[in-house]
């Protein structure tokens, strides 16, 4: 049987290829949810959706480029209700609506959940990540909840999703220039082939595990103490993170009889700022890039490789990457991806680990209509066969943590293990006493403080239309 992506890395751009390749080995499903304080009018979300969703010519074709385009697609919504407010029954909910069911190939590449319990409504927009970075995901809620109170939303031109992302950021360049770019592409792949494993000690694995889902939320004191710390040092909020990371896993490694110093991430980077406006595009413009540390620097040398890793990256080293795999996947174009990519993941990736900072929500998202919004969280998928990914998102100040990792790989010790440390050594960083007990298990609705209410009893429904 063809997978249903087999098509895809001929017809995509290379940052879509990459993911539609990774999407093989797992359900490439992202997922951004709104949790409301009420509950929403059905028609009124629908109107809402068929008018954010007109804006974005991508996600008015079917996920599988290689299919015909349909200007008849319907617009799956589903509205659930669950008899049950508690917080690990919901959160366990909406993790099977990401990842038990695929997006179909022929349908389009979005689709959206409302689940109601007595007392809130999770909004769930499950996107698919070969098409969609955290930004493309906070535009769409954003428009969504506008359109949903009846704002007039600008006209915009079309994401013009077929253009090759690599060519707009490339416009300037001379052919010689463009020629050099793929030079020094090939040459960091050659560099990698030939580079150690890197990553965190996990067992030998031809599949992926279970995802299971962790947090942990700072205050907003505790986040503008760590972003003063930050500042204070010459660095970013993320150069902690990267740091306390290595610590955590150097311990980690140490504990699993693993004696080296050396420790790689990938990280991502946007090229959004390379396009001009293209804050509301609906697209996946997100590069995975290297970051190679070592745990025999001091604190100050780490923080200082990290910062000059971001100045490098905006000074050009960042198109040089989005060309190493342009010319990857043009020497793949038409080759399976599992019987190609996949090996090359390894070869190339020579880690296990993703650190993802989507950063500071652009919006507050204080209401959805008359109803007040609690939360509002997205994140992306983990890959196979990557382990682990961090997640740092900031929603009205507060600093979350979200970590996505591999029950195969880590057992049932993974907090013990490497979140809490990696907590103390944030908090280390910045002064402040986060603790190493405060990590928990679960996703949006376990943030929250559970109302404990009676909930009303009403079977579980769903509902799909055209």
């Amino acid at each position: 049987m063809t997978p249903p992506n087999a098509h895809a890395p001929a017809r995509h751009h290379a940052l879509n290829t990459l993911f539609a390749s990774l999407a093989d080995a797992v359900v490439p499903s992202s997922c951004d949810v709104v949790v409301i304080d009420g509950l929403l009018d059905h028609d009124r979300l629908r109107a809402a959706i068929v008018t954010t969703l007109a804006r974005h010519p991508i996600l008015n074709r079917p996920l599988d480029p290689a299919l015909p385009a349909d200007d008849a697609l319907p617009i799956d919504l589903r509205v659930h209700a669950l008899d049950d407010d508690d917080p690990a029954r919901i959160d366990e909910y909406l993790v099977g609506l990401i990842w038990d069911e695929p997006l179909a190939p022929q349908a389009r590449p979005i689709r959206f959940h409302v689940v109601e319990t007595s007392e809130r409504t999770y909004f769930q927009t499950i996107h698919t990540h070969v098409h969609a970075d955290a930004t493309a995901c906070y535009a769409i809620t954003e428009q969504i909840a506008a359109a949903y109170v009846g704002a007039a939303l600008p006209r915009k031109p079309d994401d013009v999703a077929e253009t090759d992302v690599l060519a707009i950021a490339a416009a300037p360049l001379s052919v010689r220039q463009r020629f050099e770019e793929y030079a020094r592409g090939l040459e960091q792949t050659a560099r990698d082939l030939a580079a150690t494993f890197g990553g965190l000690v996990t067992p030998e694995r031809d599949h992926a595990g279970r995802r299971r889902l962790a947090r942990f939320v700072l205050t907003v004191d505790e986040t503008e103490q760590l972003r003063a710390a930050a500042r204070e040092r010459g660095c970013s909020i993320h150069a902690f993170f990267q740091l306390a990371f290595l610590r955590a896993a150097t311990d980690y490694n140490r504990a699993r009889g693993e004696g080296r110093t050396h420790l790689r991430i990938w990280d991502f980077f946007s090229l959004r700022p390379l396009l001009g406006n293209a804050k509301d595009r609906y697209d996946c413009l997100a590069l995975v890039y290297p970051v190679d540390l070592d745990a025999a620097w001091s604190d100050d040398e780490t923080l200082v490789h990290c910062t000059e890793n971001v100045e490098r990256m905006r000074n050009g080293e960042l198109v040089t990457h989005a060309h190493r795999f342009d010319g990857l996947f043009r020497v793949l174009d038409g080759v399976q991806p599992r019987d190609a990519f996949m090996s090359l993941w390894r070869s190339i990736f020579k880690s296990n680990v993703f650190l993802t900072n989507p950063g500071v929500c652009p919006s507050p998202l204080p209401r959805f209509g008359d109803a007040e919004v609690l939360d509002y969280v997205t994140f992306p998928q983990l890959f196979f066969p990557a382990d682990l990914t961090f997640v740092f998102s900031t929603f009205r100040g507060s600093l979350r943590v979200l970590v996505t990792h591999d029950q195969d790989a880590f057992g049932a010790t993974f907090h013990e293990d490497l979140f809490m440390p990696f907590l103390a050594n944030l908090g280390e960083l910045a002064s402040i006493d986060i603790g190493r007990t405060k990590t928990h298990d679960g996703f949006v609705a376990s943030w929250l403080e559970d109302p404990r209410r009676h909930a009303r009893s009403v079977p579980t429904a769903m509902m799909q239309s055209a």
